[in-house]
């Protein structure tokens, strides 16, 4: 057994999972894998070991145990939902942003113009103000 394992060589798990469907007495049996076929092959075979490694159990109160459908190869990818990802992807960005620039904008408290003078210092008269120059519209 030994010659034919490489050195360094670590078992891995399998991408296995059984589970009881909702409390029944079903059970649904997946495999997730890169290749369809090897996913399909494993659930069809622990399937179809399942019924006779119970019934040898002793003491095992069990009826007869039958697949009810066989597993098949998936048309396309479970995952990633690359089009999902990126509606959500792009919802969060968008909220993100609009929350970053309302925040910024009830966090800006400088003084724009003679309104905000008049709403910060009430009773105090204006007496002038700097008029904004455009560079291109003077002429240099």
């Amino acid at each position: 057994m030994s010659s034919l394992v490489s050195p360094g060589w670590k078992p891995q798990p399998l991408p296995l999972s059984i589970s009881v469907v909702n409390n029944t007495e079903l059970i649904e049996i997946v495999a997730v894998t890169d290749n369809p076929g090897l996913s399909a092959d494993i659930c069809n075979t622990v399937a179809r070991v399942t019924p006779e490694i119970i019934s040898d159990k002793e003491g095992m109160k069990m009826g007869v145990l039958k697949v009810l459908t066989e597993g098949k190869e998936a048309a396309g990818p479970s995952s990633p939902d690359l089009y999902a990802n990126m509606v959500i992807g792009g919802a969060a960005g968008l909220v993100i942003s609009i929350l970053l620039l309302l925040i910024l904008h009830l966090r800006d408290n400088t003084v724009k113009g003679e309104e905000d003078v008049k709403a910060l210092l009430p009773g105090v008269a204006v007496l002038g103000e700097i008029p904004s120059f455009d560079e291109k519209s003077s002429g240099q």
